[in-house]
């Protein structure tokens, strides 16, 4: 009776050795599945062209690059929609015809940030160049230009008056 409850005992242990072991191999075997999806997710963002853009941002310019994100994560604190940098934003889909946009641009215009309000600007500004919200001193290049309706040329005549002058 002793060599049976022993025995008994023996294979209990063993049965709960291997079934540690066998949580540890399940334990590993999620980790190695999540690292697989982590890696064939990061090789799916480099086939994504945005994703590359701004891999390319960050390496010419890492400023610019993390004021873009920071600006992403932040779009609550805009009335409206700042754009991003041309390098970001500008897609021209016909490939002959790149270049020649590429040409309209200089360097640091590529990289600029361009607000529609001058509240959006100073907005911009005030976080990025001036209160290091990215942790470091930075210089981004930010722009606005209020409109300026007395340089446009008034119509010759009012609609009204040209309705009036010429019945459809």
């Amino acid at each position: 009776m002793n060599e049976v409850r022993q025995e008994r005992q023996g294979v209990i242990g063993r049965k709960r050795e291997l079934e540690a072991e066998m949580k540890t191999n399940l334990d590993q075997e999620y980790r190695f599945k999540s690292q697989l999806q982590q890696s064939k997710d990061e090789l799916g963002k480099l086939d994504d062209v945005e994703v590359r853009k701004f891999q390319m941002l960050y390496h010419w310019d890492r400023d610019t690059a993390d004021a873009v994100t920071w600006y992403r994560n932040n779009k609550d604190k805009f009335r409206m929609e700042v754009f991003e940098p041309p390098y970001l934003s500008v897609n021209v889909p016909d490939r002959t015809f790149a270049s020649a946009v590429e040409m309209a641009f200089s360097g640091n215009n590529m990289k600029t940030f361009v607000a529609q309000c001058q509240e959006d600007y100073d907005t911009l500004n005030h976080n990025i160049n001036d209160n290091q919200v990215l942790g470091r001193k930075v210089w981004v290049t930010t722009w606005y230009r209020a409109r300026m309706d007395r340089l446009f040329v008034p119509p010759p005549m009012e609609r009204d008056e040209a309705c009036a002058n010429f019945p459809s």
